[in-house]
């Protein structure tokens, strides 16, 4: 009877080890933010993005701020554990493109682009998707592919750049800006003067 008790404990104390190493191992997975199904759920996440139509881009950011955010900071998270020359093929992935034609990605990335002349100014005009306008990876994403097709953005001095990060910024804080055009030969001005200039700084 004795050896039978001592065998029932033993079978308990298995059957909970058991219970708690599989309770270990599921948390371990979801904490990961790196983990396979965390990058599963932000393939998702961006297939609903793409699937919003151009015409209700700014009531889809206004009725889901919440989500874009929480979004945002998984993004962030599985980012965070990958190096960082890997991003742009990742998020390429994510905005639904090829990661192994990441020079002709510029589409994957935005709805129109063109180098014109307009007002004045060499300008380079792109028509961000969703996604580029929601998150700063995505938009990060975005400008890296436009330089490998545009000299002047490979080389700019920093006038494009900032005038691109500045229609971001009024894009992500609720502002839908159209049609952002990055104007050649703008000064270099404070974050301020850029702000109040709506990103065309004299």
């Amino acid at each position: 009877m004795r050896k039978m008790g001592q065998a029932l404990a033993a079978l308990v104390l298995a059957v909970t080890a058991t219970i708690s190493g599989a309770t270990m191992a599921y948390a371990s997975v979801d904490d990961d933010p790196t983990s396979s199904s965390s990058f599963e759920q932000l393939m998702l996440d961006f297939a609903r993005v793409r699937s919003v139509p151009q015409d209700q881009y700014f009531q889809f950011k206004a009725e889901n701020r919440d989500w874009i955010d929480e979004v945002g900071v998984r993004l962030d998270d599985f980012l965070s554990g990958i190096p960082e020359y890997e991003h742009d093929a990742i998020i390429l992935t994510l905005m639904g493109g090829n990661r192994l034609q990441r020079r002709d990605s510029v589409d994957d990335y935005f709805h129109s682009h063109q180098y014109h002349y307009r007002n004045g100014y060499w300008t380079y005009s792109v028509d961000p998707k969703l996604g580029v306008r929601l998150w700063r990876p995505t938009m990060e994403a975005g400008w890296s592919a436009l330089a490998g097709i545009y000299y002047g953005i490979a080389n700019d001095n920093g006038s494009l750049w900032r005038q691109y990060l500045c229609h971001w910024d009024y894009d992500a804080f609720g502002v839908i800006a159209g049609i952002w055009d990055l104007e050649v030969g703008r000064p270099i001005v404070s974050d301020w003067d850029m702000l109040v200039s709506m990103c065309n700084p004299t």
